[in-house]
This record gives C-alpha cells, sequence and structure tokens, in this order.
C-alpha cells in the first residue's frame, strides 16, 4: 500500500527554529510520509526509497518509536528483493550498505521489542503484527 501524496509538508522552520529537536521529530515524520508516498514497485523509485530511508535513519535519536518505524519501514522494502531471508550464513558486519544486513538488523530488532524488550505495550504489540505480516506473507 501506498499514499497518492505525503500527507506531510516540509518542516516549517520559523515554527521549530528554537527546538531542533521538534524539527527533527517533524522531519522524520516528514521522510516516512514520503517512504509510503512512494510506489515501490517501480523500479526507478528504489534508489528514491534508499536515500528516504537513510535520512530517516539519521533522525531516529535513539526514540524508540522511531526505531520500530524505520525497522518496519526497511523491512517493507527490502524483503521481496533480498533473495535470501533468513540468511544461509550469519551476518557477521553491520553494513547499512548491504541490503541482506539492514534487513537481517531490522527483523531482528522487531523480534527482539516483540518478545518483550519493547518499552510497552503498544511498541511489543505493534512489532508482534508485523511479524505476522511477515510469516503470513512468507
Amino acid at each position: 500500500m501506498s499514499l497518492d501524496a505525503n500527507p506531510l509538508s516540509p518542516s516549517d522552520n520559523s515554527t521549530v527554529q528554537h527546538d531542533p529537536r521538534k524539527y527533527r521529530e517533524l522531519e522524520f515524520w516528514r521522510l516516512i510520509g514520503r517512504f509510503l508516498s512512494l510506489r515501490d514497485d517501480e523500479a526507478s523509485a528504489a534508489k528514491e526509497i534508499d536515500n528516504t530511508l537513510n535520512s530517516a535513519r539519521t533522525l531516529l535519536d535513539s526514540q524508540e518509536n522511531r526505531d520500530v518505524i524505520y525497522s518496519i519501514a526497511v523491512a517493507r522494502h527490502l524483503d521481496q528483493r533480498v533473495a535470501e531471508y533468513p540468511p544461509v550464513s550469519p551476518i557477521v558486519h553491520n553494513e547499512e550498505e548491504d541490503a541482506g544486513s539492514r534487513l537481517f538488523v531490522a527483523k531482528r530488532f522487531i523480534e527482539d521489542e516483540a518478545s518483550g524488550k519493547g518499552t510497552n505495550y503498544v511498541i511489543q504489540r505493534l512489532c508482534a503484527m508485523a511479524m505476522k505480516i511477515w510469516t503470513a506473507s512468507g
């Protein structure tokens, strides 16, 4: 599923110029809106999706909700593009350029959050629902 358009506009600097944390928060959500408005069934959009996710990654700021949403977005984007998942050999590096590593790290994080490492029930349930979708889709 994709959105027809990003419902979030670029952050208005005048509103958040005195609060960089608020700017980073709004920018993260704007990038997630951008991600959701890009059509992942078009090959030409893959690079733009990668760039959008890479930009969102710089705005995680150790916020669990952002980490979860970002990881779900990464899994959504890469799940059909990685030929062998789970990998036969364990991932021993965490290179962002390697799609298999990114997918492995994202899914492992979601699994850990769902299994009780999430700091609250909402996060744990959201992660559990994401895992059910992955299981159902193969």
